[in-house]
């Protein structure tokens, strides 16, 4: 049997001397066969960041170094904060990543290396590896030249095609995946079915992170899909809420089996933590309909924002809500100097988006046609 340890997203910014996780949680990462992480951004000393919509990340210079000690074998790249800083961002990344003697997957400097996935080889068993994520800024999509940056796109043909070259040489497969919306508990339907076709090509398991917070899971025939696994590590921003990593055991000719680990942040290191912080059978509850109360809900939390942004982006309206803002806005306009971000740049990551797309489909269908 092969275990292998999964967890969510890793954001360190500024804290270079913590430890990141307990001795416990230490110890059950470094067990494990083999073990891989969400790396949320790149590691860059210097340099400038994109122009994009949300923050611009990178994290802490010596990270790699500490998760390897920590036990982490693969670093997950195809994220929406890989490419923050960039070509060259991306690049130091990975030599930090090789030199360490470490696995990554996801992105890459051309389309060949972003959505070559990876075999691994233990214990007898061989285990393909595919990472990929939603439209975000850094993805190489329809619009990418061959020879551009980025990382592998959910919705690429290409992700399908390696599911299907992989079952032929695999014992199992697993899907990695970046997407979703951010802090909510349900996963949106469009996702759902998504995932299940990727199971339905091949599949064995899939394990989606983004929305920061911990979703429910669910059997699929003989696959298993983690709709969200939280974060992991994260000092930036609001930080963590509870969540959980899963352990998947692996034995030949056997459906996969997995184990829960739950943790939490505390003093500034992830700790394990009782069950009872993850109310993981209500989770489950969420996702156990399609189509309920529960997705037309978080549709119409966000519907009225991504709308409005959306109008807002593609018209001369300004940016602000305040009258001076507005009168700033109108006076810089005039004299050639637009204040804020591009309204292309707003625009292009509203429409490309796949899950401000579907806010806005699910919404509109509970208000108009199932009324």
């Amino acid at each position: 049997m092969v275990e292998i340890f999964n967890c969510g997203d890793i954001v360190n910014t500024n804290s270079e001397n913590t430890s990141l996780v307990s001795n416990e949680l230490k110890e059950i990462i470094s067990k494990a066969d083999f073990a891989i992480c969400n790396f949320e951004a790149p590691i860059c000393d210097d340099g400038f960041g994109i122009a994009k919509c949300g923050p611009v990340l990178r994290q802490s210079s010596n990270l790699v170094t500490k998760l390897k000690a920590i036990g982490f074998d693969m670093f997950l790249l195809a994220n929406n904060h890989i490419m923050d800083y960039g070509y060259d961002g991306l690049a130091n990344t990975i030599s930090l990543i090789e030199d360490e003697g470490l696995y990554h997957v996801g992105a890459g400097s051309n389309f060949n290396k972003i959505y070559e996935p990876r075999i691994l080889e233990i214990k007898g068993l061989k285990i393909g590896v595919i990472n990929c994520c939603e439209a975000q800024f850094g993805v190489h999509d329809f619009y990418a030249k061959f020879e551009d940056s980025g990382y592998a796109w959910v919705n690429h043909p290409k992700i399908d095609k390696n599911i299907i070259e992989l079952k032929k040489q695999c014992d199992f497969i697993i899907v990695y995946v970046h997407a979703g919306l951010e802090n909510e508990y349900v996963p949106q339907i469009e996702w759902r079915y998504r995932y299940r076709h990727l199971c339905d090509l091949g599949a064995d398991a899939i394990i989606a992170s983004h929305p920061h917070v911990p979703q429910g899971y669910e059997k699929y025939g003989n696959s298993c899909i983690f709709y969200s696994l939280g974060n992991f590590f994260f000092d930036w921003g609001s930080g963590s809420k509870p969540s959980f990593s899963v352990v998947l055991k692996l034995t030949k000719n056997q459906p996969i089996d997995f184990k829960l680990v739950y943790h939490k942040m505390e003093k500034g290191e992830t700790v394990l933590a009782d069950e009872e912080v993850v109310d993981i059978d209500k989770l489950n509850l969420l996702i156990e309909k399609d189509c309920n109360d529960s997705d037309y809900k978080v549709a119409n939390k966000h519907e009225l924002r991504v709308r409005k942004t959306i109008i807002n982006s593609l018209s001369n309206i300004p940016n602000s809500n305040t009258v001076i803002g507005i009168l700033k806005e109108v006076v810089a306009s005039i004299i050639g100097r637009r204040r804020g971000i591009n309204k292309n740049i707003i625009g292009l990551h509203f429409l490309r988006n796949e899950s401000y797309h579907n806010v806005i489909k699910c919404s509109l269908y509970e208000k108009g046609i199932k009324k």
